[in-house]
């Protein structure tokens, strides 16, 4: 799959620049693209945050970074936060498990040859999440009496991942300018109580 896009992107790419060779434009396009691929698995694997991996998330951003709050028990939903905001989302967190599928990846929109953005459409689809009650009460159900139930939820979006890049002799960093989505998000979802089981 990951081949079939590659080919896909390239193929507009395939003509002489005056700057560059045939081959020179193909190779910076491929590493573009890798690059690009290579951040979307990186923010997969940080999205989740905590003490152990804030920098891995930070350095996933560019300055001025726009993400969009789609975890919708928390009172800025669908608003635009920064990398700050998510992290403090995610104190109380006990499970966060989500997949992460390329749909599309957008033509190369350059600055100049060695600088530009790329937009990438992913569905982000969170399989599972629970957050301690106590930490986030408005994250659970208040039974009354000081009594609260740890709340586990699920939903599925599709989002525009806006990446930033800038090719140099020693690679091409990249970062997440922004993530918004592409349709309005909905709030709605399935609530599913964790019951204590009886002990026997």
């Amino acid at each position: 799959m990951r081949f079939l896009l590659i080919i896909g992107f390239l193929f507009p790419f395939l003509v002489f620049s005056q700057n560059e060779t045939r081959s020179e434009k193909i190779k910076r396009i491929s590493d573009i693209r890798q690059a690009v691929i290579s951040l979307v698995d990186e923010y997969k694997s940080n999205v989740k945050v905590s003490s152990r991996n804030e920098d891995e998330f930070y350095d996933l951003f560019s300055e001025n970074e726009k993400i969009i709050n789609d975890v919708i028990p928390s009172k800025d939903f669908n608003q635009l936060i920064n990398a700050t905001d998510w992290i403090d989302i995610f104190k109380g967190n006990r499970i966060y498990s989500v997949d992460i599928d390329i749909l599309e990846i957008s033509n190369i929109s350059e600055y100049d040859l060695d600088s530009g953005y790329v937009n990438v459409i992913i569905q982000k689809n969170v399989r599972s999440a629970m957050w301690n009650s106590i930490i986030k009460p408005n994250f659970g159900v208040n039974f009354g009496e000081d009594k609260k139930q740890n709340i586990n939820f699920y939903y599925s979006n599709k989002l525009i991942m806006k990446i930033g890049y800038r090719v140099n002799y020693r690679g091409v960093p990249v970062k997440i300018i922004s993530i918004k989505p592409v349709n309005k998000l909905i709030n709605s979802y399935a609530l599913v109580p964790k019951v204590k089981q009886p002990f026997l």
